[in-house]
């Protein structure tokens, strides 16, 4: 349609294609919003040869919920990295918690070692290791080719 319509305006064609290949986001968002206000600007010649009556009415409607899904994304990832960071935070005030509790505990049992014994089993919890924060060392023996 765009290139039947250049034969009455030839930098049309060019002005409503998209950018080929990978793009990021934002250079998506903004040649798609290019496309549809060059496509509303020449309506009528676009019409004339080809395009449906509702086309632009539906490409600013996807245009939306395109830019809505994107914002959710954006705002689920960001609630998700908050949720983390606190959850880090309460995780290390419960641990400091129980380090205090088992210090009153081992006073309040010292004379008992089956109150010990079963405060001992009781404590024994898998607590998460942390993740390690250094890499791989380059260079090791797994890099050697066979």
């Amino acid at each position: 349609m765009a290139r039947a319509a250049a034969a009455e305006k030839p930098e049309l064609a060019e002005k409503l294609r998209m950018p080929r290949g990978r793009t990021t986001e934002a250079a998506f968002r903004c040649a798609a919003r290019t496309v549809l206000a060059e496509a509303q600007a020449n309506q009528d010649l676009l019409l004339k040869y080809g395009m449906w009556d509702g086309a632009l009415d539906e490409l600013t409607g996807r245009l939306a919920e395109y830019d809505r899904a994107s914002f959710d994304g954006h705002s689920g990832r960001a609630l998700h990295t908050g949720a983390r960071a606190e959850l880090s935070v309460l995780a290390k005030e419960l641990l400091a918690m129980v380090k205090q509790l088992e210090g009153m505990m081992l006073i309040r049992f010292r004379q008992d070692p089956n109150l010990r014994g079963a405060w001992a089993s009781a404590r024994n919890v898998a607590w998460p290791k942390p993740a390690a924060t250094e890499a791989p060392a380059s260079g090791s023996n797994q890099d050697v080719a066979a």
